[in-house]
This record gives C-alpha cells, sequence and structure tokens, in this order.
C-alpha cells in the first residue's frame, strides 16, 4: 500500500528529471522598437462650409468622405484625393444645371478656413458652419 509521501516523492521524482525550459530574457528588455505607424497629418475639411457663418443656411459646401454638395445644385463625386497637412487635390466628376463636367479643385487652409479653387472659377474662402 503505498502512503501520501511515497506518491508525492515519486511525483516529485519524475518532475525533476524533466529538463527546464531556456531562461526568458526580461520582458521589458526584449521588446524591440517598432517603427512609427502614425500617418502624417493631413487637412480635414469635410463638414459644411460656407462663406460666412450668416451664409450656412443658404450658401452651404457640404464636403463628404467621397462627395461634395452645394447650395447651388451641384453635386460631385470624388475620383482621387491627394492630400498634405495644408492642401487638398481633389480630381471630381460633378453635375449642375444638367451637365456633368469632370473638375479638378485645388483646397488650401486650416480646419477654420479653406480656399477652393476650382477650374474656371474663381477662388473662394469658406469658413466652417456650425452643427446643423
Amino acid at each position: 500500500m503505498r502512503t501520501p509521501l511515497a506518491g508525492l516523492l515519486l511525483l516529485a521524482a519524475c518532475e525533476a528529471e524533466q529538463p527546464l525550459p531556456p531562461e526568458r530574457p526580461n520582458a521589458q528588455i526584449a521588446k524591440v522598437a517598432q517603427p512609427s505607424q502614425t500617418l502624417p497629418k493631413q487637412l480635414e475639411f469635410a463638414g459644411r462650409w460656407a462663406a460666412s457663418v450668416d451664409q450656412c443656411a443658404t450658401g452651404w459646401w457640404d464636403f463628404g468622405g467621397d462627395d461634395v454638395r452645394t447650395a447651388g445644385e451641384l453635386g460631385c463625386s470624388v475620383v482621387q484625393d491627394e492630400r498634405t497637412e495644408t492642401s487638398a487635390k481633389l480630381q471630381l466628376t460633378c453635375v449642375g444645371e444638367g451637365m456633368p463636367t469632370v473638375e479638378t479643385w485645388m483646397i488650401e487652409g486650416t480646419d477654420q478656413e479653406i480656399t477652393v479653387a476650382r477650374d474656371n472659377a474663381a477662388a473662394v474662402t469658406l469658413v466652417p458652419c456650425p452643427a446643423f
């Protein structure tokens, strides 16, 4: 008959025969610096803009992720969007007054004011509208 002590000694002997795992390096030391995945800052202008805050209800420009709409019934789809920290170059297909057009817009500014220069049109400076 085995005693509980004999069973523990037998178990300890079996464990002692197993090789020990290699030492692990300190977890803090083993961390390897990863290159930064932070994207460069880009001009952000999504939302409603107008030439002045008092024109936000009637003379607005709505910039979405892939489209632009104006109160003047111009609707555009963004085909290409190239941005830097202070500018954007948009290639658009637009429909206004019934005729489809292909346009290039240059947008420059900050989150407080942008200037939009369109093909064959005078540049327009816009400010952000309060939430609508």
